[in-house]
């Protein structure tokens, strides 16, 4: 992204809807570039060139999280 790197693209996507499991898609990840990336609410990321099936089992895991996110909100509702 040329007007954005990784970790602040996550930051503005996780404060527009904070349940949001991002997972970024990188050519490499410095130490400091994947600690940022986590701390502005990536839950994950994957290198470049990236397998079909990396992305697949990055996607589930991103679903069932916000999944189990949303149904601990319920039952603490409940």
């Amino acid at each position: 992204m040329p007007d954005r790197n990784g970790p602040g693209h996550a930051q503005g996507d996780h404060r527009r809807d904070p349940p949001l499991s991002v997972v970024l898609i990188t050519r490499m990840v410095p130490f400091e570039m994947a600690r940022a990336a986590f701390k502005n609410g990536a839950m994950d990321y994957i290198t470049k060139p990236w397998s079909n099936d990396e992305l697949l089992a990055q996607v589930a895991q991103a679903v069932e999280s916000r999944r189990l996110r949303e149904e601990n909100v319920q039952l603490k509702r409940a």
